[in-house]
């Protein structure tokens, strides 16, 4: 048993048979066993292992071999998570924005309200007063984020962007919310399609309908972190990594190619639901990607009260807000 590192929610480890042990056909020798996180309620492991079956089902994602209370148990596919260079590179860029369109597109039996999102961070908000009210326990340089988070009053500076990102009708779809270098697979040749596009997401944790702008800018945001790295803090930021405007053309052009392509043979009423100039989402995501910083920022004081995992999480707040 292997703990893989980067997971910051959930537990994970790679489970291998022994090579002498023989095993049937239809067995697997590796396979990656992952242990539900503090952070996730029973609504969020529910909601989540559904999506999970679903996805497989539809050849879109890891299969599903086993579940229980705390955790499943998932297919093992020999890939490599991609690098946060990688992202940033044009033929990724262009193929994880032909993915997230294919995405945008499931049609999924859940609430299609545009309120997950919002929902998560209204549940961290009692952990944020906590850490306001009471930080003695903390470093010195936790304190001080928390208390330049005070400071700034981002709870109604959350409220304010929830009033105005409501007012911009960004289209609902389904989304995965965390489309991050970790979450994304690079499959073998022999094991890809054009479905796959040679790249499999993975991790469905806060997948969920929301606004598109939002998957589209959190994924920017992802630009400019990296989770692993050798840094002594066990990750590492550059704003000045944010995608340029020329990258987020090319990807914003790229996603909508996409659209049009898998609704060539759809009435005009699906087409123009889907459909906006590139300039348009370029915005729709620009915009969004605020409240991507508000909720990671407010997921990290949450994480800090409630998880386990040994991970920085209130010292990379700074990155995110």
């Amino acid at each position: 048993i292997t703990p893989i590192k980067g997971a910051l929610t959930n537990y994970i480890y790679l489970c291998e048979l022994n090579k002498t042990i023989p095993i049937e056909k239809h067995e697997h020798r590796r396979v990656i066993l992952r242990l539900y996180g503090e952070i996730s309620g029973s609504h969020e492991k529910f909601y989540e292992i559904l999506i999970f079956n679903i996805l497989s089902e539809r050849k879109l994602g890891p299969k599903l071999l086993g579940a229980f209370k705390n955790g499943r148990i998932e297919q093992y596919i020999e890939s490599r998570a991609l690098s946060v260079a990688e992202l940033r590179e044009g033929s990724y860029l262009e193929r994880i924005a032909r993915k997230m369109a294919k995405f945008h597109l499931l049609e999924i039996p859940f609430d299609k309200r545009p309120k997950y999102i919002t929902r998560f961070v209204e549940k961290y908000l009692p952990h944020i007063h906590r850490a306001f009210e009471n930080n003695e326990d903390m470093t010195q340089r936790q304190k001080e984020i928390i208390n330049t988070l005070a400071s700034r009053n981002v709870i109604k500076e959350y409220e304010d962007l929830k009033v105005a990102l409501e007012k911009m009708n960004s289209l609902t779809v389904y989304c995965h919310n965390d489309v991050q270098e970790g979450n994304l697979l690079v499959l073998p040749s022999n094991y890809s399609s054009p479905q796959l596009e040679q790249i499999m997401v993975i991790d469905f944790e806060y997948s969920y309908y929301g606004y598109r702008g939002y998957d589209i800018g959190n994924h920017f945001c992802e630009f400019i972190m990296q989770n692993v790295s050798d840094k002594p803090l066990g990750f590492d930021y550059d704003p000045g990594c944010y995608p340029t405007h020329q990258q987020q053309m090319a990807f914003a052009e790229a996603y909508l190619n996409c659209i049009s392509e898998e609704l060539k043979n759809s009435n005009d009423s699906s087409r123009n639901y889907f459909l906006t100039s590139p300039d348009s989402l370029i915005k729709e995501a620009n915009h969004h990607s605020l409240m991507s910083h508000l909720f990671w920022g407010f997921w990290g004081v949450a994480q800090h009260y409630l998880s386990h995992i040994d991970f920085p999480f209130l010292v990379r707040i700074d990155s995110n807000i």
